[in-house]
């Protein structure tokens, strides 16, 4: 998981470089002070500020969401699967519970949680 979170923290120094490039700070047209980060007059053509733009959506919305889901998925899955693994053999021993139910029963609140 070390290594996951590096790749991360690499990952997001270089997917915002562009925008230290792109955008500057630059006095608004009004009459009182006011300053605002712009990307005004860095663009030649219409289709690079277009570009610019999709990849945005795509590295900072897109991917990050296709990534939550898959791994939510994953988890899923991976808990329905264990619920096999841990079939009980349902027995009680007079008014207490085998440690099979109790399994169960963990199996079954993780699963809610992970629905959730």
């Amino acid at each position: 998981s070390g290594r996951l979170v590096i790749i991360a923290w690499v990952l997001s120094v270089i997917l915002s470089i562009p925008q230290a490039v792109v955008f500057r700070v630059a006095k608004g047209p009004f009459f009182e002070e006011f300053h605002q980060c712009v990307t005004h007059g860095f663009y030649t053509e219409r289709w690079q500020e277009q570009a610019y733009t999709t990849l945005s959506l795509v590295f900072m919305f897109i991917l990050p969401l296709i990534i939550l889901v898959s791994t939510y998925v994953s988890t899923v899955r991976t808990i329905a699967q264990s619920e096999k693994v841990f079939k009980p053999e349902v027995r009680r021993q007079e008014k207490y519970f085998t440690p099979d139910m109790n399994r169960r029963r963990l199996i079954d609140r993780a699963k809610m949680k992970s629905l959730r």
